[in-house]
């Protein structure tokens, strides 16, 4: 059986974005979008509950309260985002393989009008798209944008930390959900009483999370956020659908 980081080197060596572990199968990974082996040895239930106490010590009993575990670690030299699960009886993992350099915009292909999104110093910018889409690479390209031009206080809440700043002329305060604040909502309250230029929020779900997004960017803040939609009038249905009917005209207006 590979340890942990040997797999994830192997991985890297062969340019693969994710890893799955999974039981009765061989460690698989993706490499340009497809399904391939990564080692050939078939991995049991042993083995996966091993890989699921390498990679999350002693809170891969937590799997059995939540259903899932999801956090980032460093392994191998490289940036993993961790999604551990249980299914049929055994621990699976998913593992993402992030990029240890955030891309610059131009190196992007990205329309120019995004460029300006850096400069702005109020509102509310959505970053849309499937699962896998460069939503937090986008993000990221952005941000770090800001960093390198702006001197200006930006925070994050992630669920989990995706790419690490340097700190350059910005300073940059970078907080996870379920390790340094307890979820998105109270973060955001908390990073409104900060002293913030830019907050940007991993993902908008709840209305409360929402609402104070709203209200941030209102009230002079740069707030950047994603929702899973396709399309600009998809994202307006979905926030303002999350909330009560009732609410649902003042959130359309805001």
């Amino acid at each position: 059986m590979y340890r942990i980081e040997e797999l994830i080197t192997i991985a890297s060596e062969k340019g693969a974005s994710d890893v799955h572990l999974i039981a009765g199968l061989p460690p698989k990974c993706r490499i340009d979008g497809l399904i391939t082996n990564l080692t050939e040895e078939t991995l049991t239930h042993e083995d996966c509950e091993e890989y699921g106490r390498q990679l999350a010590g002693e809170d891969v009993s937590e799997i059995i309260h939540r259903g899932q575990l999801d956090f980032s670690a460093a392994i191998a030299g490289r940036r993993i985002r961790i999604n551990l699960f249980r299914q049929q009886g055994s621990v699976s993992a998913a593992l993402r393989i992030l990029s240890n350099t955030i891309p610059q915009l131009e190196d992007l292909g990205l329309p120019q009008a995004v460029r300006q999104f850096s400069r702005w110093n109020k509102g509310i910018v959505l970053v849309t798209g499937e699962t896998g889409s460069g939503k937090s690479t986008t993000l990221a390209a952005i941000l770090d944008e800001i960093n390198r031009n702006r001197p200006l206080h930006i925070i994050t809440l992630e669920d989990p930390i995706e790419y690490v700043y340097t700190p350059q002329r910005a300073i940059i305060n970078q907080r996870e959900v379920g390790m340094d604040v307890e979820d998105y909502e109270h973060g955001l309250y908390a990073a409104l009483r900060e002293d913030p230029d830019v907050i940007l929020i991993g993902e908008m779900r709840s209305p409360e999370t929402i609402e104070t997004a709203l209200m941030a960017a209102e009230t002079g803040h740069l707030v950047f956020s994603t929702i899973h939609t396709n399309s600009a009038v998809d994202s307006i249905d979905r926030i303002v659908g999350v909330f009560p009917e009732n609410k649902q005209p003042q959130i359309l207006s805001l």
